[in-house]
């Protein structure tokens, strides 16, 4: 088939055995229920692609969500990356793939990686810890109200002097 540029989505899942094809089977049934193609490559690496058309905050929202499923189905490690890929059937190619492999190496079981382009496409209900060098998706909460952050640490007052020196008169 012919490469696409597409916006995409792409999780990747290295299972605790190796060849636990348990993990499989549990990939699939999550990446079914998000809408996300499957696939496992040949050092069993799971891969789990959502390059539907829509938003990307859309695509970024459906990913973690499966995400975090997953690591709630199976013993894995997970890395989750979103931006432009060349698609060419069910894979994608390029650097969003290596990004999400480069985040992958660095995953302890039981962690979700994700980079910064989906840290910033998330809303405030899914949970993101760490710093800019290693942002993790820690769970889905309850609607917050959106923070401001400026150089990395929320910010709730930026751009309200007026009303701050009103509330202190």
């Amino acid at each position: 088939g012919s490469l696409e540029r597409a916006l995409a989505s792409v999780l990747l899942a290295r299972p605790a055995g190796r060849t636990d094809s348990d993990a499989v089977a549990r990939a699939s049934a999550v990446g079914s229920r998000h809408g996300m193609k499957t696939e496992r490559l040949a050092n069993g690496t799971l891969v789990l692609v959502s390059a539907a058309a829509g938003a990307a905050t859309d695509q970024a929202i459906k990913a973690a969500r499966a995400a975090l499923a997953l690591r709630g189905e199976a013993s894995v490690a997970v890395s989750l990356a979103t931006g432009w890929a060349l698609v060419a059937g069910s894979l994608p190619s390029g650097d969003l793939v290596d990004r999400a492999a480069a985040l992958l190496d660095d995953a302890a079981p039981g962690t979700i990686r994700i980079d910064d382009v989906t840290a910033g496409l998330l809303p405030s209900r899914l949970e993101v810890a760490g710093d800019a060098a290693s942002l993790l998706l820690v769970a889905e909460g309850p609607d917050r109200p959106p923070v401001r952050r400026l150089l990395g640490r929320d910010t709730h007052c930026v751009g309200r002097d007026r009303e701050l020196r009103t509330l202190h008169a």
